[in-house]
């Protein structure tokens, strides 16, 4: 029987006005993600000379590696400092190549980090969301400043973030599929990238098991277990055999007792930061990040992500956000413990406000037969469903970009790379900042120190790096083992960090028995220079340092034990 014309016509424009429609959908899909990538790489620049200590420490281990020392600080002492092992190795592979590690440690970060929009995308995808919201999670993540300050930190930060979208993007690839086990591989090296790392597997066993029970044991099951458990039982396994422990002295360093770390200021405090900076976490900053974590919490509910084999998202999220509760926060700038979710967290964000337009949209009906004849009911909904959409993404974006500028600000003024000269090495890039302290200390060491001599310090970081003829007993524990295992408020992790030089405090009675050759500390220059630990340790030295603003002159005070 032959088709009727008026049936093939129909077909016809249904099928071209669906490919309008995704060709508009795709398109804004695509302009966000460029727009997202866009203003990460601006926002990149615009700190790219800002730095921490934090990853100097690294680079001091992947120093030592590669001169074949071993992953250590002081030569001889196995003491796991760092808290990143794959990249530590990466960092090594960077230090064969020509060139300044900072800034290359740097370039790497933002380019994680654009890896991790990308990753997200293709997540966001994988949910059928429509165009606007796949635009609108690249575009809200690349507004973060946050982000961009992960980015150029030299740390892990923004590797581990792409590592866990990455088996996030694999996890639900497979549930959907039916096929592959490389999410466990992504999970491995997340575990390998930092201390919590291993959480995020415990997170995805739960719908592993779900996802089994429904469909039956699988080969692939038994790959995806053993990709992650053997690899990882190895090198805890050599973890303990080279450095004595099980886990990193990191962990045993900013240990802090739970009942400290959920008090108010510390753990809670830390996971409504979301967008703002700490000091600002007050008043109406506080109900918006209770409000936007509210939002999250029902995108972790959506029915669409049970329908899309994506309940490992909430779970991420939620194993990260736990993790960062348990530490108490942390000291350093951005929202570094929950970055690695960052971009999870928002795509629940999103997913939560598309569920709030399709509402608004079906809720439309009765306005729609009202306004319009029954035939253009659906359009009207339609209408209803992304103006709501839109409100709800311009007031996110609005939001974020109104915390930018105070996060762009940090230590005093902006970084950018123009700034700095377009400086490529160590030197050029922390001119100027708080940093430049680190620079001056460790020339005048260099001057003035006998190479093998033992410092006792509090500020490791890039002092340490430049001195690397030096060994240094760390006061807050993260390189040494004895410290670390000292009582938290004994190494000040939390709270005001107690004075090493004062023989009644824990730590300077640990110091006078460890008796290393001299012991450094900040002070003001007129403050007198003092015999220190009971008369153990003299002045000898002082070395003017560049003062906070707003503070007094500083030195840094040099003691010498006594013969």
């Amino acid at each position: 029987m032959p088709i009727p014309s008026s049936a093939i016509d129909t077909a016809v424009r249904t099928t071209l006005a669906v490919v309008r429609v995704r060709s508009r959908s795709g398109l804004l899909a695509a302009l966000g993600l460029a727009a997202g990538t866009l203003l990460l790489l601006c926002f990149s620049f615009q700190v790219f000379a800002f730095t921490h200590n934090g990853p100097f420490i690294t680079f001091r281990y992947a120093d030592n590696l590669r001169h074949g020392l071993g992953p250590v600080f002081n030569a001889g002492d196995r003491v796991e400092g760092y808290s990143c092992p794959l990249y530590l190795a990466l960092t090594t592979l960077l230090l064969f190549l020509p060139g300044d590690v900072l800034f290359r440690a740097k370039a790497l970060g933002v380019l994680f980090a654009v890896g991790a929009i990308g990753a997200v995308w293709r997540l966001a995808a994988r949910l059928h969301l429509p165009g606007w919201a796949l635009a609108a999670v690249t575009l809200l993540i690349g507004a973060n400043a946050k982000v961009a300050l992960s980015a150029i930190d030299g740390m892990e930060t923004t590797f581990q973030m792409l590592l866990v979208t990455l088996a996030a993007l694999a996890f639900v690839r497979e549930r959907q599929t039916g096929r592959g086990w490389s999410s466990a591989l992504w999970l491995l090296a997340a575990a390998l990238n930092r201390p919590e790392g291993p959480v995020f597997f415990l997170a995805a066993l739960p719908a592993f098991v779900l996802s089994v029970r429904q469909r039956g044991w699988q080969r692939r099951d038994a790959l995806w277990l053993a990709a992650f458990i053997v690899p990882m039982t190895l090198f805890l396994l050599w973890r303990k055999a080279y450095y004595g422990d099980w886990l990193p002295n990191t962990y045993y360093a900013k240990q802090v007792p739970l009942d400290l770390a959920l008090e108010r200021r510390f753990g809670p405090a830390y996971l409504l930061q979301t967008l703002f900076f700490p000091t600002d976490v007050h008043g109406g900053t506080l109900l918006l990040s209770g409000l936007l974590w509210l939002g999250a919490l029902g995108g972790a509910f959506s029915p669409r992500l049970a329908r899309s084999g994506a309940q490992v998202v909430p779970l991420f999220v939620l194993a990260q956000a736990v993790t960062a509760l348990c530490a108490g926060g942390d000291v350093m700038p951005g929202w570094r413990f929950m970055m690695p979710v960052v971009p999870l967290w928002t795509l629940l964000l999103v997913v939560a406000l598309h569920e709030v337009a399709a509402a608004a949209a079906a809720g439309s009906e009765r306005l729609a037969a009202a306004l319009a004849a029954a035939k253009d009911a659906p359009l009207c909904e339609k209408i209803v469903g992304e103006i709501v959409a839109a409100v709800g993404v311009a007031a996110l974006l609005g939001l974020t970009l109104h915390a930018a500028p105070r996060l762009l600000t940090v230590e005093g003024g902006h970084h950018s790379l123009a700034d700095r000269g377009w400086a490529t090495d160590l030197r050029g890039l922390l001119q100027g900042s708080s940093m430049e302290n680190g620079i001056l200390i460790a020339d005048f060491l260099d001057r003035t120190m006998p190479a093998g001599a033992t410092l006792a310090y509090f500020d490791i970081g890039v002092t340490c790096y430049l001195t690397p003829q030096l060994r240094y007993l760390d006061t807050y524990g993260l390189t040494d083992r004895a410290v670390a295992h000292l009582a938290p408020l004994s190494k000040g992790y939390v709270g005001p960090p107690p004075d090493y030089t004062d023989l009644y405090t824990d730590i300077g009675q640990h110091l006078r028995a460890r008796r290393p050759d001299y012991i450094l500390a900040w002070q003001p220059a007129s403050a007198p220079a003092r015999r220190i630990l009971g008369g153990d340790y003299l002045p000898a030295a002082q070395c003017p340092i560049r003062p906070e603003p707003g503070r007094p002159p500083t030195v840094l005070q040099v003691w010498k034990r006594a013969e």
